[in-house]
């Protein structure tokens, strides 16, 4: 049972049925607050993109135009972004190398003689350059993919990470179904940082830890976004100062 408060600050209460547990990434619009449109200009130059809420295609054919002449960007990945690590090749001038992802090879009972293989895999710059100050939205409905994702911006500081950590379950999931309808499952792959520290129950840190408000989400704000745009429009007037000197 939840209690809820309308625009007008009148309270009520309502009850929810747990949906069965499955095995889908949180992702959806069933898990995603009112946010803006999912590409749009916040102040002149400046812009905010869901990654969210694209795909690698309508990505770079409806929104890479625009970005071309932003000053900067305000990235969302409070969920599960759709978009291929690849994007963050447009972010840099050198090769992004990941976390430790490796595979878990258990063959005797008890963890007995357990291995892990695996290496880090690398993204090399792409030929095309984003040249703007870009900021990181995130939470902890960040989870899997999204932090491998999440990892990647923090290792190779392509931003500063506004929010919440990410969930801190990353790696891969092996699924076996009995007979009788039953679902079994262990694990695939175990997610490491590169300098082989936890990666579990810690996930990706923000640079400036912001939460929402009763009273924004009343008002129709998202201090995430604000932060984030007040955060590059302040790198920007850094370098400015810095210029005229």
């Amino acid at each position: 049972m939840l209690t809820l408060q309308t625009l007008k600050g009148e309270s009520y209460t309502v009850t929810l049925t747990r949906q069965p547990a499955d095995d889908s990434p949180l992702r959806g619009p069933g898990l995603r607050e009112a946010r803006l449109p999912r590409c749009t200009e916040l102040k002149s130059g400046y812009f905010y993109v869901d990654l969210d809420r694209f795909h690698d295609d309508d990505l770079y054919t409806d929104v890479l135009p625009k970005l071309a002449r932003a000053k900067g960007v305000v990235f969302d990945v409070r969920g599960y972004p759709t978009v291929s690590p690849e994007f963050l090749g447009r972010l840099t001038d050198h090769p992004l190398s990941s976390e430790m992802y490796q595979t878990v090879f258990t063959v005797r009972p008890d963890h007995r003689d357990m291995r892990l293989e695996g290496r880090p895999w690398t993204i090399a710059p792409a030929n095309v350059r984003l040249k703007i100050k870009a900021a990181f939205l995130t939470d902890g409905r960040a989870v899997s993919y999204a932090e491998t994702f999440m990892a990647l911006v923090a290792r190779h500081k392509l931003g500063p990470i506004i929010g919440g950590p990410t969930s801190g379950t990353n790696g891969g999931v092996n699924l076996y179904i009995l007979p009788d309808g039953s679902r079994v499952s262990w694990t695939a792959g175990k997610a490491r940082k590169l300098d082989g520290s936890r990666h579990h129950g810690i996930g990706v840190l923000p640079d400036v830890a912001v939460r929402r408000t009763v009273k924004a989400v009343a008002e129709g704000r998202d201090e995430l976004v604000e932060k984030a745009l007040e955060l590059i429009r302040q790198q920007d007037l850094k370098e400015v100062k810095r210029l005229d000197k």
